[in-house]
C-alpha cells in the first residue's frame, strides 16, 4: 500500500481533506485569508503569484515557480488551486478590490 501526502490524497479525496488542509487566518476573516496548515502560508499570495505568471488566471501560472516562491510543493500549490477554484467567487472578488486599489495608489 503507498503512502500519499496529503496533496495527493486532496487531488483524489472529497471536499473535507481538501478543506482540512487550509486553516483560517486566526487575524482575519474569510475563506481568502486561508492559510496552508502545514505552515501557515497565505494561500492568496501564492494564487496572487500564480495570476501573475498566467496573464490573471490562476490555473494558467506557473506552479513550479509558485512553489518555490513560496516554500510550497508544487502538490500544495495545486490543492491551493483547487480550493480556489472551490471558493473563487470570494478570492476573485478579493482579487478584484485588490487590483483596484494598487490602480488608483499607482495613479496617485
Amino acid at each position: 500500500m503507498a503512502i500519499t501526502k496529503p496533496a495527493e490524497q486532496a487531488a483524489d479525496a472529497g471536499d473535507a481533506t481538501l478543506e482540512a488542509m487550509f486553516i483560517p487566518d486566526g487575524s482575519k476573516h474569510g475563506r481568502h485569508h486561508a492559510r496552508f496548515a502545514k505552515d501557515k502560508t497565505l494561500l492568496h499570495p501564492v494564487l496572487d503569484h500564480l495570476r501573475g505568471t498566467g496573464n490573471g488566471v490562476v490555473a494558467q501560472g506557473d506552479i513550479a515557480e509558485a512553489a518555490a516562491g513560496w516554500g510550497l510543493t508544487e502538490d500544495d500549490v495545486r490543492a491551493g488551486i483547487r480550493y480556489y477554484e472551490r471558493h473563487r467567487e470570494i478570492f476573485d472578488a478579493f482579487f478584484l478590490l485588490q487590483d483596484e486599489e494598487w490602480r488608483a495608489w499607482n495613479a496617485e
